[in-house]
């Protein structure tokens, strides 16, 4: 019986390194065209506009973090609050709204027109938001996790989550074509 799940476990390990292996390259063209992306971006005018103007980041900005009560919300949970970027918790915002919707650029444009409301989002703002988008974060952190942590997830989540990614990349692909035009 022990046999039988070990062999199991080498599958399923054989089956995640395959599909790494076989989609390596792509996530890593479009993180290495990313940061050079970064590089020719205003980033650096755009870190120092944060120092100047001590713009605060949540990082951890998601629904879990937003309490609301009598019509009034407030957001809590505060731990990994620092300086940073004022696209950085709208980015990740996005990110986790675009997985679900399969990066559907009309939910996109809702979300970046509520936000424009209450703060401006100029043009090196919204090309940072694109690289930000672009990277291959998911890709990175699953395999990441897979090779160097295994936290609590089973051999079969990891395989899940590293499909995920993969099947999305099309999708993604046209999101981040269309994200410029918003």
């Amino acid at each position: 019986m022990r046999l039988r799940s070990l062999k199991r476990m080498h599958k399923s390990r054989m089956k995640f390194d395959n599909l790494v292996v076989k989609h390596i390259d792509y996530f890593y063209e479009i993180g290495e065209k990313a940061l050079d992306m970064l590089l020719a971006s205003d980033y650096y005018e755009l870190v120092e506009e944060t120092e100047k103007n001590k713009t605060i980041s949540h990082h951890d900005f998601n629904h879990h973090n937003i309490y609301i009560q009598d019509d009034e919300m407030f957001l809590i949970n505060f731990e990994y609050c620092c300086y940073d970027l004022k696209v950085y918790d709208l980015v990740n915002l996005l990110r986790r709204k675009m997985r679900k919707c399969n990066w559907d650029i009309r939910e996109a444009a809702i979300i970046l027109n509520e936000y424009s409301r209450y703060e401006t989002l100029s043009d090196s703002d919204m090309n940072l938001m694109k690289i930000m988008l672009m990277f291959p974060q998911k890709f990175w952190r699953v395999i990441n996790k897979y090779y160097n942590s295994r936290k609590s997830w089973s051999e079969q989540s990891y395989l899940l989550r590293i499909q995920e990614v993969i099947d999305e990349t099309q999708c993604h692909k046209i999101f981040l074509e269309k994200f410029s035009t918003l």
